[in-house]
């Protein structure tokens, strides 16, 4: 047990070194965030933006591990695959999360500021499902980042994208085209959702983001037990 904490503490700050290198991109995200703290009508939108570039800088850690065959030397060392890809999972959610903590604070107090009458607590619970949703996108980025590398997953990334605006736009025109043929209450389905309160969302999403991430795990390990060095 303290062997493999000893491995998972190594790998964390093996990998906060990294990040340590990319200072000048952090540093221009912090820069850009303070700009749109300061004219932005609605600072929360800080909260997604900086979650989320925190996310993509932390899962282009692999880029790093791969780069020159390091992988090869890397596990030379007492490190699983297993273990390697639950470090991935846990650097994301700490590092993101330390910067979600930061972009909340500072948009709520903003907000409050900015605001007149804001809710304090509406909005805590808004960047909490912010946090959840931009955790599921990582989630997904990650098993896509061990498969293809730096370069073919931007292009797989852009690619799902695209499928998911064609498949919205298919889906638009068959129920347009099902209009009047097949009887669809689309009012009260409107209706079911906003009945469902703020707190069961959050409840919703967050249950989602966890069946996300054990799926994204399962399917990273698969990919790293595959992967020749």
């Amino acid at each position: 047990m303290a062997e493999s904490e000893g491995t998972m503490k190594g790998l964390l700050v093996k990998d906060f070194n990294i990040l340590l290198l990319q200072k000048k991109f952090l540093g221009m995200v912090l820069m850009i965030s303070i700009i749109l703290l300061l004219t932005a009508e609605d600072p929360s939108f800080l909260v997604g933006y900086i979650t989320v570039m925190c996310g993509i800088v932390t899962v282009s850690t692999i880029n790093y591990d791969e780069f020159d065959n390091g992988n090869t030397f890397l596990f030379t060392l007492p490190i699983t695959r297993k273990g390697y890809v639950l470090e991935k999972y846990v650097l994301v959610m700490l590092f993101s999360g330390l910067a979600w903590v930061a972009a909340t604070l500072a948009s709520i107090l903003f907000s409050v500021v900015k605001l007149p009458g804001f809710d304090v607590m509406q909005g805590i619970g808004e960047a909490v499902l912010v946090f959840v949703v931009c955790m599921m996108f990582e989630f997904i980025m990650i098993p896509i980042q061990l498969k293809y590398g730096g370069e073919k997953s931007k292009v797989v990334m852009v690619a799902m994208v695209g499928i998911v605006v064609v498949l919205g736009t298919i889906l638009k025109f068959v129920f347009e085209k099902l209009e009047g043929v097949i009887s669809i209450d689309v009012e009260g389905l409107i209706q079911t959702l906003d009945s469902i309160g703020f707190a069961e969302w959050i409840v919703i999403v967050v249950v989602a983001s966890v069946a996300v991430m054990m799926i994204s795990m399962s399917v990273s390990r698969q990919i790293m037990e595959k992967k020749q060095f």
